[in-house]
């Protein structure tokens, strides 16, 4: 191998190694939108799988500090009960008031801050989006649900 062809196989494996980040950041982003799709899908539905995509200690839904209440509860056994009846009652909630989560569109990572990722998907049906926070560090679960 001649010394000028040092160079393009260095260029070569920088290129490579900037494709290869980038694809990984295309999934970190993919994977905080899936996150949040899931857990509405799972809300939506009242399945329990919907309590293991969200932070349960930090829960802001729609205004409401759901973490507070739920970090001031006795037991174990109580947060259990706790984490079932919140669930139901938003997929309840969401079932009357006629939600579809196929009316839910436009998913996308809408910032990125030093506390979190913000997801946001648009809700036509209202002229409203709605935002989801997952924290930047920790376990990454939901950890607030607004209207904007």
């Amino acid at each position: 191998m001649e010394r000028r062809d040092v160079p393009v196989v260095g260029s070569m494996v920088l290129a490579l190694g900037a494709l290869a980040l980038l694809a990984v950041v295309g999934q970190m982003r993919h994977g905080e939108v899936a996150l949040c799709k899931g857990a509405l899908a799972a809300l939506a539905r009242g399945r329990s799988s919907a309590q293991h995509r969200i932070a349960w200690e930090k829960l802001q839904v729609v205004g409401v500090d759901v973490g507070a209440t739920y970090r001031h509860l006795p037991s174990d056994a109580e947060r259990v009960k706790y984490r079932k009846v919140f669930i139901e009652q938003f997929a309840r909630g969401f079932q009357t008031e006629g939600g579809s989560l196929s009316n839910f569109v436009r998913w996308r990572v809408d910032r990125r801050t030093e506390e979190g990722v913000i997801v946001a998907v648009d809700y036509p049906v209202k002229a409203q989006t709605l935002l989801f926070t997952v924290p930047a560090q920790g376990t990454k679960r939901v950890e607030a649900i607004q209207w904007r």
